[in-house]
């Protein structure tokens, strides 16, 4: 049995057979409830699954664009961007109580400075890596590659795949923020454009014009738009936001 399904069904059995004071005995569904659960529940499994999608389109075009080399790197350069998202991802996990916890709260003000704070704390923290992603590229890949020539073809990439990098935190907490509100469809909508229907065109198309480089330069382009919907959509529910503290 898996882990999560443990620690789901160990607290189940409990309820169910041995507490007294608050005891599980009928199960229901509530449909006012499920919708929202639902939506949000949504964007969450979307982002794991489109991640699988979004790879496997990565290393299909890295193969047929650049061989070997560019698989290597892009397989690199994949890892670094995974432990670059830890902190983010350890932040969006203490957003989202935050927020909904305010937000049931009617605490309205306080869910924006919160989602400020947090995103302004993303970008001071990502900074802390940025800088050397940028400045140390080589010594980076020379981590994962012991070839120095493999390294050198892949510098000038690598730097601009993680150009954009410092604004991600924007991204990943925007995504959180959405689903604190219970507003799932602006979330799932972001996942979809970041995993799928910016990314994959863009890394299917811009190989063709600019060769193995389009590879690399599909990841900061997809960031880059989503980025500026995930301002959008902020902005417009903290006006919405505002609109609810008046009434």
């Amino acid at each position: 049995m898996r882990r999560g399904s443990s620690t789901s069904v160990v607290p189940l059995l409990f309820f169910t057979r041995k507490e007294q004071t608050i005891k599980i005995q009928k199960f229901g569904v509530d449909k006012d409830i499920a919708k929202p659960v639902i939506t949000v529940g949504v964007a969450a499994s979307l982002l794991q699954v489109m991640t699988l999608v979004q790879q496997l389109v990565l290393y299909n075009t890295a193969s047929k664009y650049g061989g070997d080399n560019l698989m290597i790197l892009i397989g690199a350069a994949s890892k670094v961007q995974s432990f670059s998202f830890i902190p983010l991802w350890g932040m969006s996990q203490a957003l989202q109580p935050a927020v909904g916890t305010n937000y049931g709260a009617q605490n309205y003000d306080r869910v924006k400075k919160i989602n400020n704070v947090f995103m302004l704390g993303s970008f001071v923290l990502i900074m802390v890596l940025w800088v050397p992603i940028q400045l140390l590229p080589s010594q980076i890949l020379g981590m994962f590659i012991t070839d120095p020539a493999i390294v050198a073809e892949g510098i000038n990439g690598f730097r601009v795949m993680f150009s954009i990098l410092p604004a991600l935190g924007v991204l990943i907490l925007s995504m959180t923020f959405f689903q604190s509100l219970g507003k799932g469809t602006q979330a799932s909508i972001l996942v979809i454009l970041r995993q799928l229907l910016l990314f994959v065109p863009l890394a299917l198309i811009l190989p063709r014009f600019v060769g193995a480089f389009g590879v690399w330069l599909a990841v900061p382009l997809t960031d880059g738009i989503v980025l500026v919907m995930s301002i959008a959509f902020i902005v417009g529910a903290y006006k919405k936001i505002g609109l609810e503290k008046r009434r």
